[in-house]
């Protein structure tokens, strides 16, 4: 799981509903985050792994206000790949792009906003020259219902990693108190549950997470361009160190499962594995 800055907007949003002020989730500068992150992937009973290591440097502008937010993140990814069954192994897997976020408060109606965020980026091994740009966009519509804790969400996301991109976004957040939080939507869901707080300055959440998630890049194998992808579910317990103005930590565990594998037309079904990320922020 990466902690990201349009991540820290929608939930002080949904924190908003609940009689504790909720932490501050950005600084009042430019430069909103720095991080870095890392992870391993092993298959169960398989000899398949993935990791990757990743930075990022994240700003935001008010266009206005607080309540007129626009954010860029820029990422660079390094990842690393071996499955046996396909006679695979690539060490030097790149992404880099850049992530625009933009959340907007109708003035007409303090309860509704909109979100939208552009993802575009090169997923290649430097030697591939097609298949190699990607995109992930997403425009989200949130509507909190007064007196409830309940948020609606609406719109629609391209994901970049399936052939059917474009999906309807559909979504509903519920935090009956300060210390507990439910996010149903697609691709990822969770429950929240507030361990410690330490006034407006930190506090530490554990999450149960069941979600969907994938990559895919161009790459020149033997000579020829072709399409690598990888996707999986997994269900994940994580913990997470949120600190005032949008530092912290997290830790995550994961059981991957309906794991798969495509190099072209070529398909291996990766079995159940084991997921460990950590990352830290600025």
């Amino acid at each position: 799981m990466q902690y990201r800055y349009e991540d820290s907007v929608a939930q002080e949003e949904a924190e908003e509903s609940v009689s504790i002020r909720p932490l501050k989730r950005y600084k009042s500068q430019a430069l909103q985050r720095l991080g870095v992150s890392s992870g391993y992937a092993q298959g169960l009973a398989s000899k398949n792994s993935h990791k990757w290591l990743q930075a990022e440097v994240g700003v935001g502008v008010p266009l206005g206000s607080f309540s007129n937010i626009l954010s860029a993140r820029f990422i660079f990814r390094e990842d690393s790949i071996t499955v046996p069954s396909l006679d695979f192994k690539h060490n030097h897997l790149y992404q880099l792009g850049a992530s625009l976020f933009w959340r907007k408060e109708f003035t007409d109606d303090v309860n509704r906003s909109m979100l939208i965020s552009v993802q575009p980026r090169y997923q290649g091994d430097m030697e591939a020259e097609s298949n190699t740009f990607g995109i992930f966009a997403m425009c989200l519509i949130n509507r909190k219902i007064p007196d409830t804790g309940m948020t609606f969400s609406y719109g629609l996301v391209h994901l970049n990693h399936l052939d059917n991109a474009i999906f309807p976004a559909l979504g509903i957040s519920w935090q009956p108190e300060y210390s507990t939080k439910i996010d149903l939507r697609f691709p990822e869901s969770a429950v929240s549950w507030l361990l410690v707080r330490e006034s407006n300055q930190m506090e530490k959440w554990l999450r149960l997470k069941v979600g969907f998630e994938g990559n895919r890049w161009g790459v020149n194998l033997d000579g020829v361009d072709t399409i690598v992808t990888s996707r999986h579910w997994k269900t994940a317990v994580v913990l997470e160190k949120l600190l005032a103005g949008g530092g912290g930590w997290t830790v995550e565990l994961s059981y991957l499962f309906a794991r798969e594998f495509e190099i072209g037309r070529d398909f291996s079904d990766l079995g159940d594995g084991v997921y460990l990320s950590c990352g830290i922020n600025y």
